[in-house]
């Protein structure tokens, strides 16, 4: 078990990952999914969730969070 207090509250975390949401979306609207990628072109490009888990196992999401996608290097 972790000894790690975190200093901050859940409310605080869940507004922080709001935060950064509502900061973060207008950046969807940039770019342009990668043609030569066929897993990429079925992709929302507008799409975009933030998922965080805590030392205790404790998660915490916002935007959509719970949609699959794919990971390219």
């Amino acid at each position: 078990m972790s000894s790690f207090q975190n200093p901050y509250s859940q409310d605080e975390v869940q507004a922080a990952l709001f935060e950064a949401h509502k900061t973060a979306t207008p950046f969807c609207k940039q770019g342009e999914l990668a043609s030569y990628i066929p897993a990429l072109l079925k992709a929302n490009p507008r799409s975009l969730g933030i998922a965080l888990c805590d030392t205790r196992g404790k998660t915490m999401s916002v935007g959509e969070a719970e949609t699959g996608f794919t990971i390219q290097s």
